[in-house]
């Protein structure tokens, strides 16, 4: 709680920076080729026989601004916003590759995934997220082709168990009307002011 608390604070704190028009946190920076990877189900599909890979994803914790401040544009449903809290029910956005992928001929708005379980083997509880919106394809692992995994998003509100057990570092994403190195040193002075 007061690692997430700690983020969002900062996340308040530079929003009130002069010159800034939008900040976020989010758990994996595109084009840098990191970022948290597991196979992804869809609930009420066969789990794929023993040996047969199955559909692969990148999952990244996004607070509710991000999509906004990269120019990541919705394609369909909606971005995160209050209404998802730690108490509500689990939510994901997917990217436009993971509706081609595994909803060719479906809305996939209202649909639940899985890319989490309680548990290590096949029997393990899934944990399921509705998904609420659909966004564009953004390049992660660079700008050749990388690999073939979809992208999920999950609120930073709700992190996924995996960022619960092992925190990820976050990076801070500053949308701004001025040129970004004048702003640098006042980042600096908040998250210095906040740990």
């Amino acid at each position: 709680e007061r690692w997430q608390a700690v983020h969002r604070d900062l996340v308040e704190r530079v929003a009130t920076l002069p010159g800034v028009t939008s900040v976020a946190v989010n758990s994996a920076i595109p084009l840098e080729g990191g970022g948290s990877e597991s196979g992804v189900r869809v609930e009420g599909r066969p789990i794929p026989p023993v040996g047969t890979p199955g559909p692969m994803c990148l999952f990244q914790s996004s607070s509710p601004d991000y999509f906004r401040t990269m120019g990541i544009t919705l394609v369909k449903g909606r971005y995160f916003d209050a209404r998802d809290t730690a108490s509500s029910g689990r939510v994901a956005i997917m990217d436009e590759t993971f509706v081609r992928t595994l909803f060719p001929a479906e809305d996939p708005i209202g649909k639940r995934i899985s890319f989490e379980s309680h548990g290590e083997d096949r029997t393990s509880v899934q944990i399921w997220r509705e998904i609420v919106g659909v966004v564009r394809h953004v390049r992660h692992y660079g700008l050749a082709q990388g690999p073939p995994y979809v992208q999920v998003y999950t609120p930073f509100s709700q992190l996924p168990i995996w960022f619960e057990r092992r925190r990820p570092i976050m990076a801070l994403f500053v949308r701004t009307s001025i040129a970004p190195e004048r702003l640098t040193a006042a980042v600096r002075e908040e998250l210095a002011s906040l740990d």
